[in-house]
C-alpha cells in the first residue's frame, strides 16, 4: 500500500506539477477510494493513472 502511495505522489508531482504536500493531502482526503482501488488488484500503472485522474478531477472542481 505504501509503495502505491509513493508512486501516486510521484505521478501527481512529476506529470501534473502538484506539490508533494498537495499530493499527500489529495490522496488522504480520498483515502477510502484509494484503498478500495489498491485492493482491487489492478495493474499498478493503470491503478496510479486512474486514481490520479479522479483526484485531479475532484481537485480541479473544488
Amino acid at each position: 500500500m505504501e509503495e502505491i502511495v509513493l508512486k501516486l505522489v510521484e505521478c501527481l508531482c512529476s506529470k501534473y506539477g502538484i506539490s508533494t504536500e498537495e499530493a499527500y493531502s489529495m490522496i488522504y482526503s480520498e483515502w477510502e477510494y484509494v484503498e478500495e482501488m489498491v485492493l482491487s488488484g489492478e495493474n499498478e500503472k493503470k491503478l496510479c493513472k486512474k486514481i490520479a485522474k479522479r483526484l485531479l478531477d475532484l481537485y480541479m472542481v473544488a
